[in-house]
């Protein structure tokens, strides 16, 4: 991605230079690295620094990041390179979730993906939103917590929510294929 930053000609001695300057740095390291910035945040000490980064961040750049998320998962492109005929995604903007269907043979599980109100800095909440068709335990083997670490993975959040869904679309299927066989 080539961004024109001579476009960009910022006063850094005017009254908002400097401050929007760092603004756009911080929106760009949360979009670009948000696991580097969720280390910071989590490991800083100073409680009142990360209560106040934590409301700023959820009142002025979640709601923009969360929305880029969806957008792009909703984009035809992307759709057609994750949906097919046993896996499928569903998109809920008023719980900024996305919910992503598997259906193999006669089971059908969906999982969901909620983004908190303060993302990136906190991390995707992944819950079972329905469950049907299967037979034992064994087959929750790749359930809940691989898929939340896969998740919450650093080098996945990096690379952002598409990738995220088609890494869990791709164990979802290897996991029916072997237990199939």
């Amino acid at each position: 991605m080539y961004i024109n930053y001579t476009a960009f000609e910022i006063d850094l001695f005017a009254d908002l230079g400097f401050p929007l300057l760092s603004a756009h740095i911080y929106y760009l390291s949360l979009v670009h690295v948000p696991s580097l910035v969720r280390n910071w945040w989590t490991y800083c000490k100073k409680r009142q620094l990360t209560i106040a980064v934590d409301l700023y961040t959820e009142k002025h750049f979640s709601p923009i990041i969360i929305r880029q998320q969806l957008d792009n998962l909703q984009r035809e492109d992307v759709k057609s390179q994750l949906q097919d005929d046993k896996f499928s995604i569903r998109i809920s903007r008023g719980t900024n979730e996305v919910i992503a269907v598997v259906n193999i043979d006669e089971s059908v599980t969906e999982l969901s993906l909620r983004m908190p109100g303060s993302f990136p800095l906190k991390l995707v909440e992944v819950g079972r939103a329905e469950r049907m068709g299967m037979a034992t335990v064994k087959d929750l083997v790749w359930g809940r917590l691989p898929v939340e670490t896969l998740v919450n993975s650093q080098v996945i959040q990096n690379m952002g929510r598409r990738c995220t869904i088609s890494c869990f679309s791709q164990i979802i299927k290897l996991s029916f294929h072997r237990t199939a066989t």
